[in-house]
């Protein structure tokens, strides 16, 4: 009988995990598994959970955001052996789950969490810290710490739409210096940035699946540049709505390690979460990273 140790979140999305939470165990129970469960009580509270008692687990599951889902991994990262991770999406943007083409349906989620297929995971370092698919500044990226949780819990995905509009006139160009992979180097004046592992971000911008390998130990790079005029931001929304990138806004590209720098302190997001001010700021790989748990079909 499989030992699963489940952790819960029970602040993320709108709290429908009193509703879905009998199915997940349920679930479970059919195929064979048992569950421990293990509640977060505060921010960073699944990273201390899952270094001080994966071990004892043979699958560790997550129910609850892509946060929730980040720092399950971070915690794992703190072990020389690592099971796997499942993930039951709860969250309001669940970018991590549309990456993976997880359900929605709670109970399926969970029986993949026990049945799926394990794939590798790539896990990055940003200023030190891990951080599992995104880290980004820039335009929107303050968004999804900075929309109140009552927004997000009653609003859903458009909660980060309507915070976003508030935002249009507040974006900065920043002057950035970004060098990659042993002397490679792109500079100029950029409105976003991200190092990501992940085919949505925050919802809002899709990549194409077909540029994104979660586990070849590679992040990609999207830099969007400053339009100087009203025609200029229309072909950079059309740009990002028909996934037009390596275009005259958009460039994307991929690194094992990179060094950001700008000439003065800038904000950043990591996971969903506020990143700190970063004037340089250094990523790495780490591999091996996780095995995480999938759909059959996205072998």
């Amino acid at each position: 009988m499989k030992q699963i140790m489940l952790i819960i979140n029970p602040r993320a999305g709108t709290g429908q995990y009193r509703t879905n939470i009998p199915e997940v165990l349920e679930a479970f129970c059919q195929n064979d598994a048992v569950a421990t469960v293990y509640m977060t009580t505060h921010g960073g509270h699944a990273t201390e959970l899952v270094a001080a008692h994966a071990h004892k687990y043979d699958i560790v599951v997550c129910c609850g955001g892509d946060g929730t889902l980040s720092e399950t991994i971070a915690g794992l990262m703190a072990l020389e052996n690592r099971p796997p991770v499942g993930y039951i999406p709860m969250g309001t943007a669940n970018d991590v789950a549309a990456t993976l083409r997880l359900p929605k349906d709670a109970a399926e989620a969970a029986r993949i969490a026990l049945v799926g297929t394990p794939i590798p995971f790539d896990v990055g370092l940003f200023g030190g810290k891990h951080f599992a698919y995104i880290a980004a500044f820039g335009a929107f990226t303050e968004v999804s710490y900075q929309t109140p949780a009552e927004n997000k819990q009653t609003l859903g995905h458009l909660a980060y739409v309507l915070e976003g509009m508030g935002h249009l006139g507040k974006i900065i160009p920043r002057k950035l210096v970004v060098e990659y992979d042993g002397g490679k180097r792109v500079e100029g004046k950029f409105i976003f940035g991200g190092v990501s592992n992940t085919t949505s971000i925050a919802g809002l911008v899709k990549l194409r699946p077909e540029l994104v390998d979660l586990g070849d130990g590679e992040f990609e790079i999207i830099l969007v540049k400053n339009p100087r005029s009203l025609m200029a931001l229309n072909a950079l929304f059309m740009d990002i709505v028909t996934q037009k990138y390596d275009s005259k806004y958009v460039q994307i590209f991929r690194a094992k390690e990179a060094r950001f720098q700008f000439e003065e302190p800038v904000p950043w997001t990591r996971d969903g979460e506020a990143g700190g001010l970063h004037q340089e700021v250094d990523f790495q790989i780490l591999q091996p990273g996780v095995q995480i748990l999938v759909p059959k079909e996205t072998e």
